[in-house]
């Protein structure tokens, strides 16, 4: 299966066989992402002995993000399913870029997560950062995975999930990821301004009867350092904030339960999630 997000700054493809990973390639040329889509997808494809036509199907993040961005991605996908024959599945890729972070940034055994893993402790000034762990001892395992992509004036495209652990017996087997932890849609994607999401993450949390032990933000962080800084000091569990690129891989792994399932999108139907109207769309109906 053929995986591609362009709904960031990160234009990204994974190639699978099975769920094995057999490669991945990122390029953060924003504005070129019509130029080496293509060309990165049959390089992929030829460094691994294969042809577009040995895919199984393809999964493509369908937005919200970057309007140019996210119709290149998908347009590319069903134009490759149309011609291939072949299923595509469409991913929401705030989930993806959520997704990606639970899996590569935090760990569920206790041991020390990548350095580059970094939390606002409860209490602590705003930007004065300390290592993360998921600890398996704590008495809630829950984390709110907050993605975050800067929709411009204050704006956000966002969403909520929830990865929560699950305990083991030492007799027990787990190293499959999908018996590692759950994960949940909280929250519907949308474009939220940053101050008043913030606010409602934090009634959210203190009115949960699951209450999380942390909430994690990802993505387009540095924009909104100060507003994360504050829910870090007014509530009382864990913040972590950390920059994150969209990865094609984590956009994969969410279409293995549809491909599964064999529940593909329809490939003339599939359209990118845009959230809200264009600056050309709210300009023309201003001068209606």
């Amino acid at each position: 299966m053929l995986a591609i997000d362009t709904s960031t700054a990160t234009m990204t493809v994974a190639l699978f066989e099975g769920s094995t990973m057999l490669g991945e390639r990122h390029n953060m040329s924003e504005r070129n992402h019509s130029l080496y889509l293509m060309p990165t997808i049959q390089e992929l494809l030829s460094e691994n002995g294969l042809l577009p036509a040995d895919l199984d199907g393809l999964a493509v993040g369908v937005g919200p993000g970057s309007y140019t961005g996210v119709r290149i991605g998908v347009t590319v996908a069903k134009t490759m399913a149309w011609t291939l024959q072949k299923p595509v599945y469409g991913v929401s890729s705030l989930e993806a870029l959520a997704y990606g972070a639970a899996r590569e940034l935090f760990r569920a055994d206790g041991h020390e997560a990548p350095a580059e893993a970094m939390a606002i402790g409860a209490g602590k000034e705003a930007g004065e950062l300390t290592p993360l762990t998921v600890n398996a001892n704590k008495d809630s395992l829950r984390t709110w995975f907050v993605p975050l992509m800067d929709a411009r004036r204050g704006q956000v495209y966002t969403g909520l999930f929830e990865r929560n652990e699950r305990r083991y017996t030492s007799d027990v087997n787990h190293e499959a990821e999908s018996d590692a932890f759950s994960w949940t849609r909280m929250r519907s994607d949308g474009i939220q301004l940053m101050e008043p999401w913030a606010a409602v993450l934090q009634e959210m949390a203190e009115g949960s009867g699951q209450v999380p032990a942390r909430i994690v933000f990802i993505g387009d962080v540095e924009p909104f350092r100060a507003i994360i800084g504050r829910l870090a000091e007014s509530w009382s569990g864990d913040v972590a904030s950390q920059p994150f690129a969209m990865k094609a891989s984590a956009v994969g792994r969410l279409a293995f339960p549809l491909l599964a399932e064999g529940a593909p999108s329809d490939a003339h139907g599939l359209l990118p999630n845009y959230t809200q109207l264009t600056e050309a769309e709210n300009n023309l109906l201003g001068r209606v």
